[in-house]
């Protein structure tokens, strides 16, 4: 199911971090920072891994990490990214840092 006919089917980025963030939420992130290392390291080129990655770190604490990956997200698509950055309750901890204000600039 979810595959093309005759393709074997293929997980997309978006997937792996459904697995990601179930990993997170349930106390392994060791496990959820494998799937999403996968994930990145699958389409290396995409802003939705970093952005996603972004969020997974920010919700992990990593809050260092977290603005590393908005950065690399925004670069490459930077009008994919910006209408969620004050919407998306991932990066509630991030928007009281002066980062999150340089960066949404």
């Amino acid at each position: 199911m979810g595959a093309k006919p005759g393709e074997a089917f293929a997980p997309s980025g978006w997937e792996d971090f459904y697995v990601a963030f179930a990993h997170l939420h349930a106390g392994d992130e060791a496990a959820g920072r494998a799937a999403m290392n996968e994930a990145l390291e699958r389409d290396p080129g995409a802003w939705q891994g970093s952005y996603n990655a972004a969020c997974f770190e920010a919700l992990a604490g990593n809050i260092d990490a977290a603005f590393a990956q908005l950065t690399i997200a925004l670069e490459r698509n930077r009008a994919g990214v910006e209408p969620f950055l004050e919407t998306d309750s991932d990066f509630a901890s991030l928007r009281g840092d002066s980062r999150f204000a340089e960066l949404a600039r």
